[in-house]
């Protein structure tokens, strides 16, 4: 599962850095609305050991962003028939130079957020993208 997880990064890596946004997002699943969020779907065991793998790999590498690691992981979830919802969020900071704007990436399955937690609740959520 380790080897399978260094490989999803490597791709999510190589997809973010060279194919455009445009390109990759019709790929990765379906464009999905905030009501989409809120409908409950079963929660899997094996969800557990493929964030276990991902987090295992990615906290020794420190060139995967946010982004790469939510397709990784939903790439993985999605072989294993687990649904999962890939959700943008932006935040803009203000000082006295402007403002800035900043993105997150998390995944979230049923209830579960799965990566990106730790600084989800900075961001608001505007963008979604459900597995296929």
């Amino acid at each position: 599962m380790i080897i399978e997880a260094a490989a999803n990064l490597c791709v999510s890596w190589l997809i973010v850095r060279l194919v455009p946004f445009r390109y990759w997002s019709k790929w990765v699943g379906n464009r999905e609305t905030v009501e989409f969020l809120i409908q409950p779907f079963p929660v899997d065991p094996a969800l557990g050991r493929v964030k276990w793998a991902i987090d295992r790999v990615s906290n020794r590498t420190p060139f995967f962003t946010c982004l790469m690691i939510a397709l990784a992981g939903q790439a993985m979830l999605r072989r294993r028939k687990i649904r999962s919802v890939l959700v943008f969020g932006v935040d803009i900071r203000r000082d006295d130079k402007g403002a800035k704007t900043f993105a997150h990436a998390w995944l979230t399955s049923g209830p579960h957020v799965v990566f990106g937690q730790k600084e989800k609740d900075r961001y608001t959520a505007v963008f979604f993208i459900s597995s296929r």
